[in-house]
């Protein structure tokens, strides 16, 4: 049997209404050389069953059903099935938009096979209801090769392909580098671990304006809507990983960096749904944060305005998140007029 093209890896669990769509969404596909690669992860809700109908319909699904490991197991599972040129992945809730295939083919033979091709997305919230917004609309950088020696040009790029679904990865490179999920991500980041690991690996990656990959965020299920605190050693792990990869004295980088973890910081951990941090513990949290960053950042020698980067980088901690810390500040003033009184 001769391998195809692409396989397609979609972890499945309890999937819902949705499932459906997202299976079609691939099938449709006008390029007709892949394999769709189900992993039923345990469901409980009828989903398992749902992937052997789609089997039995077409040849091209192959289903493998394991017990609940979570989504970098099953896609760890589905990577060492995979017998295609490139594996590509989608979620069980997001859609491929119609040439999807047929444009990450044509790149392949345009550029020589290359170990990445990555496309543009588009981000859709979708409440219970069905009713949809558009969260983002995608990158407005152009169809290129971003080359690994072209340093500053690839340290910006990291920031467009922190999600792993939008893109292509030749299989002998995943095999040769022993790229794999980190199965103790349990809630979100392991997708941004595995992109620095292939990043760190490969020569460069083709980048196609065109959008190709629908993600959802369901509001009603989502993980990241709620507080998950083991996030913060995972992220802690991936700055550290991400560190030593990086290494880069370009301040706009380095703001860009810091704001961006921050972000992320707040947005999923400290200001999610159910955080019952201690305003104390959300302080000591962040400074570990900081901590981890501005080492990197110091040996920013200064610019024209008289600035280190740490300095420039505090500035734009402060500006994004000056009203969360004048709240912590408020909170903690009785207890030190008490104290100075």
């Amino acid at each position: 049997m001769m391998s195809p093209r692409f396989s397609i890896i979609m972890p499945v669990y309890n999937a819902g209404a949705y499932f459906a769509g997202a299976v079609e969404s691939v099938l449709s596909q006008s390029y007709p050389d892949f394999e769709l690669i189900l992993v039923d992860d345990g469901a409980t809700d009828g989903s398992g069953q749902a992937c052997d109908k789609f089997a039995a319909a077409d040849q091209k699904v192959r289903v493998i059903h394991v017990p609940n490991g979570g989504i970098c197991k099953a896609r760890n599972i589905g990577i060492a099935a995979a017998r295609g040129e490139y594996i590509m992945f989608c979620d069980h809730d997001d859609e491929y938009l119609p040439g999807y295939l047929a444009e990450v083919s044509k790149a392949i033979d345009e550029y020589d096979s290359p170990d990445i091709v990555k496309v543009n997305h588009e981000t859709l919230r979708r409440w219970h209801t069905g009713d949809t917004a558009v969260e983002y609309s995608g990158s407005s950088m152009r169809t290129q090769v971003v080359n690994k020696g072209d340093r500053l040009k690839y340290s910006f790029f990291t920031d467009l392909v922190s999600v792993i679904w939008d893109g292509a990865y030749k299989r002998e490179f995943v095999f040769a580098g022993s790229l794999i999920f980190d199965e103790t991500f349990r809630f979100g980041g392991e997708d941004f671990l595995f992109m620095l690991r292939a990043l760190s690996a490969s020569n460069g990656v083709v980048w196609l304006e065109k959008v190709m990959y629908r993600h959802y965020e369901n509001l009603a299920s989502s993980t990241s809507s709620r507080c998950h605190p083991e996030l913060v050693g995972d992220y802690l792990r991936t700055i550290e990983y991400e560190t030593t990869i990086w290494r880069t004295v370009d301040l706009s980088w380095n703001v860009a960096r810091f704001r961006r973890w921050i972000i992320r910081l707040d947005k999923y951990v400290l200001d999610a749904s159910g955080c019952e941090f201690s305003r104390f513990r959300k302080a000591r949290i962040m400074s570990q944060f900081m901590r981890m960053l501005l080492p990197a950042a110091s040996v920013w020698k200064g610019d024209a305005s008289g600035c280190g980067m740490s300095d420039h980088v505090l500035l734009a901690f402060a500006a994004f998140r000056m009203g969360w810390l004048f709240g912590l500040l408020r909170a903690f003033r009785p207890k030190w007029t008490r104290r100075t009184s």
